[in-house]
């Protein structure tokens, strides 16, 4: 609990806002059966159909209609998440254009570029959700620091945590299926009490336990997770929001499919002495398919994690003009993985050697504090126009802990060397058990902290009837951070600032296209360190998109085509600095014979002078195409490449990993709204995902001594082919009981429905056929 005394500060704000707010708008209790005049930072219920949400408050804050928006911003409901039966991230957003997902929690890629944060109600986080608490997931695409701060250029995702319901509502679900699926979600909310002095309250309870098995021997997921929720509905212009949330991941996470190889050489002139020399190497020439269901692991490793989140928010309209929301997050997030690293694999003997017992830590936590200021109003000066002008103070303060244990070199050999050296035909799967006292080499241990204090102005200006509306918005970020080595005990501390200016424009040509141009940025700030103790300037990212938006035919078909391009810059990589003389053993120059001059040897250190381009095209929409069938697709092209990788040569010009060049699908939901097949309802969907590097930065290869890396291993060319899969499914709600006001529904999901077998961005094998069986009620 003591944990939570560092959302001090920021609960502080709120709880002055709060009394402010009583102070400044006394109003009477509103009734439960009484219409409630929503915030304008909360968005509406209101909706075309189940998939689609009409508003947004990612991107802009305030709930704001897509449309509107000068950016691409996607949304992913929980009816899409409940009918497919998306239980990641990879599966909930597999339709949203531009995405792809990780086997690593929580982390995922945005127009190529990786993001392993993610927002939550608003508030920065490290990553873990279970869908039991999401309403919806809000995808910006672009840099987004003008709005929440530091942020991958690609983009960002918000999930929006459900919220307790007005009126009594219990849910209770049971799933089984193959692959060992298990999952059961319970959940209870509605009012407490009656109507007091200080309004109405709201609470929300709710959690959900999931286990499954993958195709990978050993390969195993378990998360438990709990949420409560409290709404605190003063008056018809003021609620209070409280929320923690719970999440606990238990995995045996597996590994990739291991690489095939064999012994390459290749004749050089040694840059070191001048003189030719034979270098011999393992060179990875593709995938071992044929071992992508074998363990490396085995049943006794572990990647256990656990993250806890406590929320709270205060909205409140002044009068016509003025509203004010004011928030704070705190979590803790905590992670130990136990496995055992390295591991070549040698086709011809059929194992795996030079293995290692791993121990690491990853302690992490933050916490955030925001206060926003919107004003709406109109002007008359020289043509009729509405405002709408916003002002956030936003604090942030986020550390990590990050010590990796190893066993001491000599305590190695006291390891059975069919532990070190598995056998695929008969593996060995010790693993020892962590104890400080053998896992005492710490072969890295860091820690750093960093401060960030920001303000945000966002001002839109609509006129011409509305059609043409302007945008323009600012962020300065003040930052305070620490990073140290534990192992070299070196403290290095730095201040830094950045400014992030945002630009858009959209204009309706009807009622039902517009087009729409924006210029965005971005940052993200260094804790790596150079050779003199230096913490790095901050990365940058600069983005430009334009693009149509379309609301047709009474709002049943919906797209967003964008085209854009962003640059990534300032990205750290190894460089070269500077050059020295190379001496012999005596001290004294060595000489090139041929040139009777020194040899010159390069001189290597953390810059940032790396950089990555990503430029393409989204295609996404939404089309009611009856009143019974609804219809759901995507489309993308990334053409990303790194532009500068320091002295990494190797790298220029690849595309960036686990990021595909081409993907697509289309989704469908038929739902039988009348007669004697009324409940019924069909969904059907088809990905294709184009084939994709899962490694393009590990491998790289200095076979001439010169610093610099014209080559790699084989890593960065092996690719895991594109695939096409298929999902179908099958739903029935009915009632029974008195006025028929308990709801049932009966569920089958067959996913991967052709057997297809297919590999994942991280060269994981993929789920083959399977089948999940889901009863829920709601009374």
């Amino acid at each position: 609990m003591k944990n939570y005394l560092r959302l001090f500060p920021a609960l502080a704000v709120l709880g002055a806002t709060a009394l402010s707010a009583q102070q400044i708008a006394p109003a009477p209790a509103t009734p439960v059966e009484e219409t409630v005049e929503l915030s304008p930072f909360t968005v509406t219920s209101t909706k075309p159909n189940d998939y689609m949400a009409a508003e947004v408050t990612t991107g802009s804050r305030v709930a704001t209609s897509i449309r509107a928006l000068p950016y691409a911003v996607n949304v992913v409901t929980s009816e899409f998440i409940k009918d497919f039966a998306a239980y990641d991230i990879a599966e909930q957003l597999a339709y949203t254009s531009g995405f792809s997902g990780r086997q690593q929690e929580g982390a995922y890629i945005i127009r190529g570029f990786f993001n392993g944060n993610q927002l939550r109600n608003g508030f920065r986080r490290a990553g873990m959700i279970d869908p039991s608490s999401v309403d919806r997931v809000e995808v910006i695409k672009g840099p987004a620091a003008a709005i929440y701060g530091p942020t991958s250029p690609g983009g960002t995702i918000n999930i929006i945590s459900k919220r307790p319901t007005l009126t009594p509502q219990q849910d209770v679900s049971v799933t089984a299926g193959s692959l060992g699926h298990f999952r059961t979600e319970l959940s209870s909310s509605g009012p407490l009490g009656d109507t007091t002095a200080i309004g109405n309250s709201f609470y929300r309870v709710g959690g959900a336990y999931f286990e499954r098995d993958f195709e990978q021997a050993f390969r195993h997921s378990q998360v438990k997770n709990i949420t409560l929720g409290f709404l605190q509905k003063i008056n018809a212009n003021t609620s209070i929001f409280l929320e923690y949330d719970y999440i606990e991941r238990n995995t045996r996470p597996g590994t990739g499919i291991p690489y095939l190889n064999n012994t390459a050489t290749v004749n050089v002139v040694d840059a070191r002495t001048g003189l030719p020399a034979v270098r011999t190497y393992t060179r990875n020439t593709g995938y071992a398919y044929e071992l992508d269901r074998f363990s490396l692991q085995g049943p006794n490793e572990y990647l256990n994690r656990d993250m806890d989140t406590f929320s709270a928010f205060l909205e409140h309209k002044i009068n016509h003009v003025f509203s004010i929301r004011a928030g704070g997050s705190s979590y803790n997030r905590h992670y130990y993985k136990l496995s055992m690293t390295g591991g070549t694999y040698n086709s011809t003997t059929r194992t795996f050697g030079t293995r290692e017992p791993a121990y690491d830590v990853i302690d992490e936590w933050g916490d955030a504090g925001q206060l926003d200021l919107l004003a709406r109003y109109n002007t008359d000066f020289i043509t009729p126009a509405t405002h709408s002008t916003l002002a956030t103070f936003d604090y942030n303060y986020v550390g990590d802990f990050r010590p990796s244990y190893r066993w001491q070199a000599a305590a190695l050999n006291t390891l059975p060397a069919d532990v070190r050296n598995l056998s695929v035909d008969n593996p060995n799967y010790f693993i020892p058990a962590y104890d400080p006292t053998t896992y005492s080499r710490k072969s890295a241990h860091t820690a750093s902290n960093t401060e960030i204090k920001g303000l945000f102005l966002r001002h839109n200006t609509n006129i011409f009837s509305e059609r043409l509306k302007l945008l323009a918005a600012v962020r300065f970020d003040e930052l305070d951070i620490e990073a140290k080595n534990l192992v070299t005990l070196v403290r290095s501390t730095a201040q830094r600032s950045a400014t992030s200016p945002q630009f858009g424009v959209t204009f309706e040509l009807n009622d039902a296209v517009s087009l729409y141009a924006s210029r965005t940025k971005s940052f993200v700030s260094q804790t790596a360190v150079n050779r003199a103790g230096q913490i790095l300037p901050n990365e940058t990212g600069l983005g430009h998109e334009i693009g149509i938006k379309a609301s047709m035919f009474d709002k049943k078909l919906n797209f967003t085509f964008s085209l854009y391009n962003v640059d990534r810059e300032n990205v750290l990589v190894t460089s070269v600095t500077d050059t020295t003389p190379l001496l012999d053993t005596n001290g004294n120059p060595v000489i090139d014979t041929s040139t009777g001059r020194p040899i010159l040897q390069n001189i290597t250190d953390n810059t940032v002078e790396g950089g990555d381009r990503s430029r393409g095209i989204d295609f996404d929409f939404n089309y009611a195409l009856t009143r019974n069938l609804l219809l759901l697709g995507d489309v993308t092209y990334i053409d990303a490449v790194v532009k500068d990788a320091g002295t990494d040569l190797d790298r220029l010009g690849r595309r960036p990993r686990e990021a595909p060049a081409q993907s697509g699908g289309l989704a469908l939901k038929y739902t039988f709204l009348d007669g004697g097949w009324k409940g019924l309802a069909f969904t059907g969907g088809v990905r294709y995902r184009g084939e994709v590097f899962p490694n393009n930065r590990s491998g790289n290869l200095d076979l001439n001594n010169d610093g610099l890396s014209e080559t790699n291993n084989g890593q960065r060319d092996i690719t895991v082919p594109a695939y096409t899969k298929v999902d179908i499914g099958a739903s029935y709600n009915f009632r029974t009981g008195s006025k028929r006001r308990v709801q049932h529904f009966v569920q089958v999901n067959v996913k991967n429905l052709l057997d297809k077998t297919y590999y994942d961005e991280d060269a994981y094998l993929g789920d083959g056929l399977t089948v999940l069986g889901t009863y829920g009620i709601r009374f």
